[in-house]
């Protein structure tokens, strides 16, 4: 359930946020101010060293040297924080690497 507030922001903080928004193409204030509270939220969590769940995804060229292997050590090197992988077969050239991270 959605709750609606006001809040009352300086003129030229109010502009700071809006061009926030732009650059990051939200659609609201609401959307950001919600993500911006998310966020802190997240990283008070992190800070009192509470349990947080992450997800790191990436995509890259599997032809390029060595670089799999490299990917495959830094998880052997930190697979006391991964929860799960998920590697998945673009194209021909590509991968799409997901990794779960705690």
């Amino acid at each position: 359930m959605l709750k609606r507030f006001s809040v009352s922001l300086d003129a030229s903080l109010l502009d700071r946020f809006d061009e926030y928004l732009r650059r990051r193409s939200y659609s609201n204030r609401s959307e950001a101010i919600r993500d911006l509270i998310r966020d802190r939220f997240a990283r008070r969590a992190w800070e009192e060293n509470l349990h947080v769940i992450g997800v790191i995804s990436f995509v890259y060229d599997h032809g390029r040297p060595q670089l799999q292997k490299r990917i495959t050590d830094i998880q052997h090197a930190c697979h006391d924080r991964i929860v799960s992988t998920t590697h998945v077969h673009v194209d021909r050239d590509n991968c799409l690497e997901v990794i779960i991270v705690r």
